[in-house]
This record gives structure tokens, C-alpha cells and sequence, in this order.
């Protein structure tokens, strides 16, 4: 469930957290925070902050967290996603327009570097990363853009039909901005 698991490796530091929806009348977070003991005697914290602030006290929010990671493990849907779940295979169709640098990611999240020369990394100059993002987004595709990059991350429940698509409005918009038609 979490990249440290994932990596074989023991955080110092442990923190997560989720947001309630921006569209309900008041934004309620739900977090928690967990230390190895090296840290723990290392980092000296203020008495009243290690007891928690403004989200301390609900108890609904905790049971809700604690029913989503519930969920979440009794449904498995960390595991590696089976074949027709995994986006990095997909996503590759992308390297037809001859601008992909390099995807990398786990499972289905992934990142796509977007480059002027596969063979030098030469980065556009303008970028497009932010076009191509923009693009994808009036074609109906929520991703992470940047100058030189692009990120894909559905959620756990993504069917293989929904990563077709999810891949297929990317492979346009990426179209649409190399021809100039945006």
C-alpha cells in the first residue's frame, strides 16, 4: 500500500493524509504520522503538537479511514494490477510521435518525459509539456502536466477499457499539439 513497502525499505518518517472534496461545505482531513524510534528521540516536538491541532477529535473521520484502508486490504487493490490494469505497457503507443524521452512509473502510475530528441534528451524549447496537458484536458483527461512532462495516475479502480481511453485522448492531444491543431 505504501512505497516503502513497495521498495523494501523502513521510512524514518511515515505521514498520509486525504482531504475531504473541495465541494463540501467544510473540508474535513483525515491524517495520521508515525515515527521509527531513531527519529522519535531525535526530532524534539512541542508537547501540545504532538498531541495533535485543528483535526484532532473525530472520531468519524477516523473510523471513515480506517474503513477505507479496510477496503482497500480485504479487496486487495494494491496488489500488482493484473495485466489488464497496467498503464506503462498502454501508455508506450505514445512513443510513435518520436518526442517520448522515457516512462517510467510502477504499476499505473507513470510519467512520460516528453523531449525533443529521443537520442540527445534535447528539451523543447518552447516546452510543450504544458500544451499537450492542456490538450489532454479539453479532450476529457485529468493528468499532472509540466513543461517536459506528463503524469498519468488513475485510481485503483481504473478498468483496462478506461486506461484505452485514458491513453487514447493522450495519444491525440499529443497529435493535436504537434500538428498545431489547439
Amino acid at each position: 500500500m505504501f512505497a516503502a513497502q513497495t521498495f523494501g525499505v523502513t521510512p524514518d518518517l511515515l505521514c498520509l493524509g486525504k482531504g475531504s472534496p473541495a465541494d463540501t461545505h467544510r473540508s474535513r482531513p483525515c491524517c495520521a504520522g508515525s515515527t521509527s524510534p531513531r527519529p522519535s528521540g531525535a526530532i524534539r516536538i512541542e508537547p501540545r503538537v504532538r498531541r495533535g491541532t485543528h483535526i484532532r477529535r473525530q472520531p468519524d473521520l477516523l473510523a471513515a479511514g480506517l474503513a477505507t484502508l479496510s477496503e482497500i486490504l480485504e479487496r486487495d487493490l494494491c496488489a500488482s494490477p493484473h495485466p489488464g490494469r497496467t498503464s506503462q505497457g498502454r501508455v508506450r503507443v505514445t512513443q510513435k510521435h518520436g518526442i517520448i524521452g522515457d516512462i517510467r512509473g510502477k504499476g499505473l502510475m507513470q510519467c512520460i518525459e516528453l523531449v525533443k530528441d529521443p537520442e540527445t534528451k534535447e528539451q523543447f524549447d518552447p516546452p510543450i509539456g504544458q500544451a499537450i496537458g492542456k490538450r489532454a484536458l479539453e479532450n476529457g483527461l485529468i493528468s499532472r502536466f509540466d513543461p517536459h512532462w506528463i503524469a498519468l495516475g488513475p485510481p485503483l479502480t481504473v478498468t483496462g477499457e478506461q486506461i484505452d481511453e485514458m491513453v487514447a485522448i493522450l495519444d491525440q492531444s499529443i497529435t493535436d499539439v504537434l500538428n498545431g491543431s489547439v
